[in-house]
């Protein structure tokens, strides 16, 4: 219930801003995204409190304002997805898609000191003169002192060029690893679970969380997963840093490392739904102002239908699936 006259208690704006954390963390469950509706829906006031966090989200972000309040239409979209999944690998992962419909993480943004929004590549210098452009929908903390040059990278994709300073190394930390540099200029991307990175100039000594580590020279990359350290492989540098030309080639890439790719560009999601697409491979050359181009050569290429859950969300499914259901 609200509290009279319409204001908002403290115990309310705590309520709101723990559901849009929540809600905006990307691994919500089903019965969580009911639960979050029934909330919503409670009293006029959870709606007003939930909307003015969006609201600055909106602004903090440079996004578009986009009205998430649950519909009877948006529930039947949500449903409708659902019963089709269950076939093809549950429905949990259906709802947590329309979920990850919120684009970003908040907390993110809130502790980081330089953050991009969606479509948004962006060059920056550190404290100690070093560059830093980073790829849309990334996020960065600096924690520089007179020993160290830590960054640490929360999302996303970024593009270091190292100033000189032997007192000091420079490392960036993600998912539990690190990446030291030992020259200048390499990559560093968080993809889900996996962080990659690659190497432009000079060299760099990457640190898996298990404490495996491995030395990349110029034109090698490598990625970790968990506690798991990759095998050292070649890397095209026109391709790993294209995005910073406005875009993205694609040789051989497995379907869900292009579908991480886009949705840095898009506002809203793209959702693969269904085993075996994830490593469906996809070339290409392609703009990054038109993901809707990307998105288009997908299902004229490969064996998969896009349908459009909301204006915020798309999910990709087996091209064969009505057929199976029919």
């Amino acid at each position: 219930m609200g509290t009279e006259g319409g204001e908002i208690s403290g115990k309310e704006r705590q309520e709101a801003a723990a559901w849009f954390t929540r809600m905006n963390s990307g691994d919500i469950t089903p019965a969580e995204f009911d639960e979050f509706r029934t909330w919503f829906s409670r009293s006029a006031e959870n709606a007003a409190e939930y909307q003015r966090l969006e609201r600055m989200w909106a602004q903090f972000d440079n996004l578009p304002q986009v009205s998430r309040k649950p519909s009877p239409s948006a529930a039947r979209s949500t449903r409708t997805v659902s019963r089709r999944t269950l076939l093809i690998g549950g429905s949990a992962t259906a709802a947590a898609a329309v979920a990850a419909g919120w684009v970003g993480n908040f907390q993110d943004y809130v502790i980081s000191d330089e953050f991009t929004s969606i479509a948004e590549v962006r060059e920056t210098r550190l404290p100690d003169g070093s560059g830093v452009t980073l790829d849309a929908n990334s996020a960065i903390a600096i924690d520089f002192s007179d020993k160290r040059r830590d960054v640490l990278l929360h999302r996303g994709r970024a593009f270091f060029d190292v100033a000189t300073d032997s007192r000091r190394p420079f490392r960036v930390m993600a998912k539990g690893g690190s990446v030291e540099a030992l020259g200048t200029q390499f990559v560093v991307n968080v993809s889900g679970d996996e962080v990659m990175t690659s190497v432009q100039e000079s060299a760099v000594s990457v640190t898996a969380p298990s404490g495996q580590d491995v030395r990349l020279m110029l034109g090698q990359m490598v990625s970790y997963s968990g506690v798991e350290m990759g095998r050292v492989e070649i890397a095209d540098g026109e391709v790993e840093t294209a995005w910073r030309h406005g875009r993205l080639i694609f040789s051989d890439k497995p379907l869900r490392s292009v579908v991480a790719d886009v949705n840095r560009y898009r506002h809203g999601r793209l959702q693969i739904v269904g085993s075996g697409l994830e490593n469906l491979r996809v070339s290409g050359v392609f703009d990054i102002k038109n993901p809707g181009g990307i998105l288009e050569a997908i299902v004229r290429t490969l064996p998969v239908r896009a349908v459009e859950v909301t204006p915020l969300l798309v999910v990709l499914i087996p091209q064969d699936i009505f057929r199976k259901t029919s």
